[in-house]
């Protein structure tokens, strides 16, 4: 992605975009361009590269760019780390439902409550797919 890096050029047209984007990609990426005015009347509107992922990483091309993007390293994989952890509805809602130390789960989602606690929400697949929420402490993650 070296090549998008601080890249403030506006592209008017669709066919000049898309031979930017050819001269920009070496791999498989993907671009985020937003819409913006141009001076000109003949092409009301421009695209402006905001930012670019490969696969792996988000690298934002402007540092004072109005996207914001949420990331949890897409959908990690994690094990419970204690023997009994129970499951909760919402952070603040204990269930009778519970994982046992050893089972795997994938990280769907994760939030800190008002007391600071840390949350993740998870996806735990046996006899059928559970979504709900657990202790941050309670699960290891797999890098």
């Amino acid at each position: 992605m070296e090549g998008i890096k601080n890249t403030q050029e506006k592209f008017c047209g669709k066919e000049i975009l898309e031979k930017k984007i050819e001269s920009l990609s070496s791999k498989n990426e993907i671009f985020f361009f937003t819409l913006v005015p141009s001076e000109n009347s003949e092409t009301p509107y421009c695209y402006k590269l905001e930012m670019a992922y490969d696969g792996k990483d988000f690298s934002f091309i402007d540092s004072k760019s109005d996207i914001e993007i949420k990331k949890i390293n897409h959908h990690k994989n994690a094990v419970i780390n204690i023997g009994k952890q129970y499951l909760y509805s919402e952070p603040s809602r204990i269930t009778n439902m519970y994982l046992i130390k050893g089972d795997k789960v994938t990280i769907l989602d994760e939030k800190t409550d008002d007391s600071g606690q840390k949350w993740y929400f998870i996806n735990y697949k046996g006899k059928k797919d559970i979504n709900m929420w657990i202790k941050a402490e309670a699960v290891d993650l797999k890098e």
